[in-house]
């Protein structure tokens, strides 16, 4: 295919790919900090977030 393949007119950058990544990573991280931080207060001192 023309556009790299997946047919979305975006080519597969490896370099991309990585910073995509590290940006799920750190965001992920940020979800979990935020959620302990609160899920006490919510009634679910125990709980455990699990990121799909």
């Amino acid at each position: 295919m023309a556009d790299g393949g997946g047919g979305r007119g975006v080519a597969h950058t490896p370099g991309l790919a990585l910073a995509v990544e590290a940006l799920h990573a750190e965001y992920e991280r940020a979800l979990v900090e935020v959620f302990d931080q609160y899920k006490a207060a919510a009634g679910y001192p125990d709980a455990e977030l699990t990121v799909l």
